[in-house]
C-alpha cells in the first residue's frame, strides 16, 4: 500500500516539473507562440549562423560584394 502512494507522489511531481518547464519555457523570450524557437530572439542561433558565415568565408574566400 505504502509504495503504491510513494509511486503516486512521484508520478505527481514529475508531471508538476515538466508543466513547470513548459511554463518557463513558452514565458521565455526564446519560444514563439507555437513553441518553437524563434531565431531572431535566439543568440545561440545568432552564433551559430555568425560562425557559419566565418567558416564559409575562410573556404571559399570573401566572394565581394554581389551584383
Amino acid at each position: 500500500m505504502a509504495s503504491w502512494l510513494l509511486i503516486m507522489i512521484g508520478l505527481a511531481v514529475v508531471v508538476v516539473l515538466v508543466a513547470l518547464a513548459a511554463l518557463v519555457w513558452m514565458l521565455s523570450a526564446r519560444a514563439k507562440p507555437g513553441g518553437a524557437i524563434d531565431p531572431a530572439n535566439d543568440a545561440a542561433v545568432q552564433r551559430a549562423r555568425g560562425q557559419s558565415s566565418h567558416t564559409q568565408t575562410m573556404h571559399h574566400g570573401n566572394p565581394g560584394p554581389g551584383i
